[in-house]
């Protein structure tokens, strides 16, 4: 099947001794529900298979169980649920005509393989540190496996086993199965005392999830981290200390006090409330909501905190409780001194950002207090009007065009933002921008 597969013990034990199947065609799922389908045998043959590391998953195909996909059968880490527990992804289909010869068999499809193939891909998206990920098509006769691999540069690459019939293919599923978590590319990031859950997004160093707490059942966020950090330094340190400063602020997450700071398998985390709404696709708030970013931003900067990646995406609205919202600024991973922002300057440290954010009008990317309060301006024009095509924005020098050619409030936002005037600047956009 796939090289590097190792076998522990005998295969037979792992696959039934009697398979009786029908002489002609069995459907997926048959509309008379006294006669089982091809999901329901294999359902039965794959439940009596016993595994101390996988649960066999038949049963959640009618909700969607990896972002918006409903894949047949999920093999989940024993004990484990949510799209993190998924190691090996499965699609079964309508068992064809008997036949004699294995020979015989058709291929599957390359509708039925583009969706496996689907499947893979979107598995890889909400596991973003995972390198590889196996899955297979299945009608109960015939078995072809797939496995997706992700390169260094997040290129996804595909290979695809051809058929194995009946026992054989029935064989090679169990060796599959038996295969140890590594072998497979899972990684297991549960997190002590709490369940981490849906894939929010991803950026350059970190993947975010909503997660609950088991004892009490409080939400957070819970980002973990893709990269060790810089000159030695984790980036959760960069993002906690950035947090601590602002612990007091409204407009800013606060770290869950005592929360676990690592996986199981030892990435640093951070575990943050509470829990933001996406800013244009869920809530839109008008141009003064987001004043008071301006005053948190002057307080990280006396505290010699500059963020360096304020965005779009890393702005979320917040609900007060009474019906009305605030502003959250988020994602304090690039986080660093203005020591740290001269060791960039050198070429020493690299801080990960959004170049269309912080360019200046030649593309040159610069960090410290200007730059923080333009990228700000910046991204409440991006999520507050409706008059530019966001396609045709590709640098930072086209989103400063559009705006200056805009009404002249957005011309002066842009100068109280490089004069760092920032009393200014949060007046103009509390006041005129009501």
């Amino acid at each position: 099947m796939f090289r590097g597969f190792t076998s522990s013990a005998p295969q037979s034990r792992m696959v039934p001794n009697h398979l009786v199947f029908k002489k002609y065609k069995v459907t997926e799922e048959p509309k008379d529900k006294r006669i089982k389908g091809t999901r329901q045998l294999f359902g039965d043959i794959i439940g009596a298979w016993k595994s101390n590391t996988l649960h066999h998953d038949v049963a959640s195909r009618n909700t969607a169980t990896i972002a918006t996909h409903k894949p047949d059968v999920l093999h989940r880490a024993h004990g484990r649920g949510g799209e993190q527990s998924i190691v090996v992804v499965g699609e079964i289909k309508a068992m064809p005509s008997s036949v004699d010869k294995s020979s015989s068999f058709l291929d599957f499809s390359d509708e039925e393989s583009g969706q496996i193939v689907d499947f893979l891909q979107v598995c890889l998206a909400v596991q973003p540190w995972r390198m590889v990920v196996y899955g297979y098509l299945s009608d109960c006769r015939r078995f072809e496996f797939f496995k997706a691999t992700r390169n260094k540069d997040g290129v996804i690459g595909f290979e695809r086993s051809g058929l194995y019939i009946d026992k054989v293919g029935w064989d090679h599923l169990g060796l599959l199965l038996m295969q140890p978590f590594d072998a497979l590319g899972f990684e297991d990031i549960s997190v002590d005392g709490w369940i981490v859950d849906k894939y929010l997004g991803k950026g350059a160093t970190s993947a975010v999830f909503s997660a609950k707490r088991i004892l009490d059942g409080v939400t957070a966020v819970c980002k973990i981290y893709l990269l060790p950090g810089e000159q030695g330094v984790p980036l959760r340190y960069r993002e906690v200390r950035a947090l601590e400063v602002l612990k007091h602020d409204p407009h800013v997450p606060t770290v869950v006090p005592d929360g676990p700071v690592r996986t199981v398998s030892g990435r640093h985390i951070v575990l943050k409330i509470p829990i933001g709404f996406a800013l244009q696709s869920d809530v839109r708030l008008s141009i003064a909501h987001y004043a008071p970013i301006v005053f948190s931003l002057r307080t990280a900067h006396s505290n010699d905190v500059f963020h360096n990646d304020i965005a779009p995406e890393n702005l979320f609205a917040v609900s007060n409780g009474n019906g009305t919202y605030r502003v959250l600024l988020n994602d304090f991973g690039s986080a660093t001194t203005l020591e740290e922002i001269t060791d960039a300057r050198a070429g020493r440290l690299k801080i990960a950002t959004r170049s269309l954010f912080y360019a200046d009008s030649t593309g040159a990317i610069d960090f410290g207090k200007a730059p923080d309060l333009r990228a700000l301006v910046r991204s409440v024009f991006y999520l507050t009007q409706n008059t530019f095509n966001p396609a045709t924005i590709v640098t930072a020098g086209d989103l400063d065009a559009v705006m200056m050619g805009q009404i002249p409030f957005w011309r002066a936002a842009l100068q109280l933002a490089l004069a760092v005037d920032y009393a200014g600047l949060h007046s103009h956009l509390e006041t005129t921008g009501r």
